[in-house]
């Protein structure tokens, strides 16, 4: 008959196991700190399917921001550009912006920047504009890019890091979870085993 303390023992075995290979998968295979396998974090690797729609597709986007001025610009575009989450931002001076604002028409010298992404990080770029950004409500539109030089969509995807497929926060619970359900698995199926 086995005892708590043989179910514990095992339960901890297996748990040591399944920590460590996962931690082996996440390390280098299957979830990787920007959601890719080690060879697709290379700068070099461009996948099949990304390659067929350098020509013509919606991976990449251009977004608009407008600013109050030029210092204001160069600080979001800097930040953008050193976390990845744009390969470039063209910094436009002097545009004049009419528009609407509590319900009455204003007139303002601003800048405008034209951010060159993944369309996927968009999201991650408004979250990074909005923390820098000093307008209550702030522009930030979006076309996708239809078509370019295949060489420079290479280096877009080059220079932007792709949007994790797992998110790292997301990645402990996981772990946790795994270990867990497998360890009393093969605890039941040892206990089972040895109590017929």
């Amino acid at each position: 008959m086995l005892s708590f303390g043989h179910l514990l023992n095992a339960y901890l075995i297996s748990s040591a196991l399944l920590s460590s290979t996962t931690r082996h998968l996440i390390r280098h295979k299957t979830i990787g700190s920007r959601g890719m396998s080690s060879a697709e974090g290379s700068s070099s690797y461009i996948p099949y399917r990304l390659r067929r729609r350098h020509r013509s597709g919606t991976d990449f986007s251009m977004a608009y921001v407008s600013a109050p001025n030029d210092e204001v610009a160069k600080d979001i575009a800097n930040k953008l550009v050193s976390k990845r989450l744009s390969a470039c931002v063209n910094i436009v001076p002097g545009i004049t912006s009419i528009y609407r604002w509590k319900g009455s028409v204003e007139t303002e010298s601003e800048v405008l920047m034209i951010i060159k992404t993944r369309t996927d990080r968009i999201p991650d770029v408004t979250r990074e504009v909005k923390a820098s950004h000093p307008y209550e409500v702030f522009e930030l539109v979006s076309v996708p890019i239809q078509t370019g030089n295949p060489d420079y969509l290479k280096w877009l995807s080059e220079s932007v890091d792709r949007k994790p497929i797992i998110a790292d926060e997301d990645v402990a619970p996981i772990v946790i979870t795994t270990v867990i359900t497998a360890g009393i698995v093969i605890c039941v199926g040892i206990y089972t085993l040895f109590t017929r």
